[in-house]
C-alpha cells in the first residue's frame, strides 16, 4: 500500500518525493498558461512600443493575461482612439481580416446598401441600394442605385437576417418605391408599396474597382470632371497598382478634354492607402505645388525616426496628369473618412477645396497591421500609430470636416438617382454651385424628404477601417 510504503521512508525522502511531485504539477500548469498568455503578451509588446497613446496603457499589474486576445486587447486602448461607441484600433482572427473597403471581393451579390426603418413598424427594415458594382449579380438582375428592398425571399428584414443582403443563395427581392398619397383632409405623406420582384442569382467574387464612375460635365463654357472613388486601393492580389492606373488614364483624360474644374465624390468611401491619395492630391493641385509637402505622419516620441513627410511628386502620379486647378468640390457624407479626410487636409493648404454633403467622420490617424513574426498566433493587430498632418501643420479634424454647405441625401425623396445624373441630389447642388445658382436667394421648404423613417444602418461601416493605411514596417 501506498501509505505503508511512505511510512517505511525517512523523513528526507519523504519530503524529497513531495517537492518532485508539487514540480511536475507546477511545470504543467506552467506550459498551459503559457500557451494562454503568449499572444497577450505579444500584443502588449507591441502596444507598449507603438501605440501612439502608449502612455496611456494601464500598468501591467491590473491587465489579465489569461483573457482571450480580443477581449484583452480593447482593455489596452485610451479613451483618445475613436468615438464614444467604438475604437479605431482593431484586432482580428487573421483567417478572418477586416479588408478595406466594405464589399467582400470574394463572395458578395455586388452593392451596396442602407437600412431604414418601416414607416409602420421600427422593427422592420427596407434596404435602399446606394450604388452596384458593374459585372456583379446585382446589376445582372437589374438592381440601380437608389432601388428599395422590402423583402428578401417574401421575409421582412430585420435587425436579425439583414446580413443575407451581403451574399448567399439565388434570392428573390421584392422591390419597393415611394409614393406620395393625399388624404382628405389634404395632407400629404409618403407610404412604401411594392413595384415588383426581381431574382438576384447567388454572390460570387467580384471586381471593386474604387473608380466607379467618372463624367465630363460643361457648365457655363468650362469643363467639369466628374469622378466617383469608393476606397483608396492601388490594386489587387494579382496586380498591386492597377486601380492606380486606372486613375491615372482617367487624369490623363480629364488632361485631353481641358477640365478646368472637379467634383470629387467621397461620399461613400471610409479611406485606405495613401499611394492613390497622394495620387489624386498631385493630380488635383496646380502645378507649382507639385514637390511640395503633401503630409506629415508622426509616430509616437519612442518612435520619432519613423515620422516622415509625403510629398506631392510627378512620380506620384504614375503616368497620369496634373490638371493644375484653382479649387475643387468634393462630395461628403458621414462615410468619408480616413485617407478621404487626408485629402481634404492635404489640399486645404493649396487651394480653396467646397465641402458639399454631410459632415465627415473624423479620423486624422493612421494604423500599421501587425502579425508576430513566427507567425505562431493567428492574430492580427492594427493599432492606432500615428496622427496625420498638413504641410500647415493641421490636424484638427479629429471631430469630422463640416461642410461649407449641408445636405442630407439619406433624407432625399425624389433625387436619390444613379450617379452622373445631373439631377442627382449632390451632383446637381455641385453643378448649380458652379454655375453660380446655388444656394438660391431664398432656401425654399423641401418638401421631399421621407417622413417617418429613419436610417439605422449603411454597409459602408464606418467601423471597417482603423485609420489611414500605412505600410508595415515590421
Amino acid at each position: 500500500m501506498l501509505f505503508d510504503n511512505i511510512t517505511k521512508m525517512n523523513k528526507r525522502n519523504y519530503i524529497l518525493l513531495l517537492c518532485c511531485l508539487l514540480f511536475v504539477a507546477c511545470e504543467d500548469r506552467r506550459e498551459g498558461y503559457k500557451e494562454r498568455t503568449e499572444p497577450n503578451l505579444w500584443i502588449e509588446s507591441v502596444m507598449r512600443k507603438y501605440y501612439y497613446w502608449y502612455d496611456e496603457i494601464r500598468e501591467s499589474s491590473s491587465l489579465n493575461y489569461y483573457a482571450t486576445p480580443d477581449n484583452f486587447f480593447p482593455t489596452l486602448l485610451s479613451s483618445k482612439d475613436g468615438k464614444s461607441n467604438y475604437k479605431y484600433s482593431t484586432i482580428e482572427k487573421i483567417d478572418n481580416a477586416a479588408t478595406t473597403r466594405s464589399i467582400n471581393e470574394q463572395y458578395s451579390y455586388g452593392f451596396e446598401y442602407a437600412l431604414y426603418t418601416s414607416p409602420t413598424n421600427s422593427s422592420v427594415y427596407y434596404a435602399r441600394i446606394l450604388y452596384v458594382l458593374p459585372n456583379t449579380p446585382a446589376q445582372e438582375a437589374g438592381l440601380k442605385r437608389g432601388d428599395w428592398i422590402l423583402r428578401v425571399n417574401n421575409i421582412p428584414i430585420n435587425s436579425q437576417n439583414y446580413t443575407a443582403l451581403n451574399g448567399g443563395a439565388s434570392a428573390q427581392f421584392a422591390i419597393g418605391e415611394i409614393q406620395k398619397i393625399t388624404d382628405e383632409e389634404g395632407s400629404t405623406s409618403n407610404v412604401f408599396v411594392e413595384a415588383g420582384i426581381i431574382t438576384i442569382q447567388e454572390a460570387r467574387a467580384v471586381v471593386d474597382n474604387p473608380v466607379l464612375y467618372s463624367n465630363i460635365y460643361t457648365v457655363n463654357g468650362k469643363n467639369v470632371a466628374y469622378l466617383v472613388y469608393t476606397h483608396f486601393t492601388s490594386g489587387t492580389d494579382s496586380d498591386a497598382t492597377i486601380y492606380d492606373k486606372q486613375l491615372a488614364a482617367l487624369s490623363n483624360e480629364f488632361k485631353a478634354n481641358n477640365v478646368s474644374e472637379f467634383i470629387l465624390d467621397l461620399r461613400y468611401n471610409p479611406g485606405g492607402n495613401i499611394p492613390p491619395a497622394q495620387l489624386i492630391c498631385t493630380m488635383l493641385i496646380p502645378e507649382e505645388i507639385i514637390a511640395k509637402e503633401m503630409c506629415y505622419v508622426e509616430y509616437n516620441d519612442q518612435n520619432t525616426e519613423l515620422s516622415y513627410t509625403e510629398y506631392l511628386t510627378r512620380e506620384s502620379l504614375q503616368g497620369g496628369s496634373n490638371l493644375n486647378l484653382n479649387n475643387v468640390i468634393v462630395l461628403t457624407s458621414s462615410y468619408t473618412a480616413s485617407a478621404s479626410e487626408l485629402v481634404i487636409n492635404a489640399l486645404k493648404p493649396y487651394m480653396p477645396v467646397t465641402l458639399i454633403g454631410s459632415k465627415t467622420e473624423g479620423k486624422n490617424v493612421g494604423s500599421v497591421r501587425f502579425t508576430d513574426s513566427e507567425n505562431k498566433y493567428p492574430w492580427a493587430i492594427s493599432p492606432i500609430v500615428c496622427k496625420i498632418y498638413n504641410a500647415n501643420n493641421e490636424s484638427d479634424y479629429s471631430a469630422g470636416f463640416s461642410p461649407d454647405y449641408t445636405l442630407d441625401e439619406t433624407q432625399d425623396y425624389d433625387y436619390f438617382l444613379p450617379f452622373g445624373d445631373t439631377n442627382e441630389y449632390l451632383l446637381n447642388h455641385a453643378l448649380q454651385y458652379l454655375a453660380g445658382t446655388y444656394p438660391p436667394a431664398e432656401e425654399e421648404e423641401d418638401t421631399r424628404v421621407i417622413s417617418g423613417v429613419t436610417q439605422v444602418y449603411s454597409s459602408v461601416s464606418k467601423n471597417n477601417l482603423p485609420g489611414v493605411i500605412l505600410n508595415n514596417f515590421q
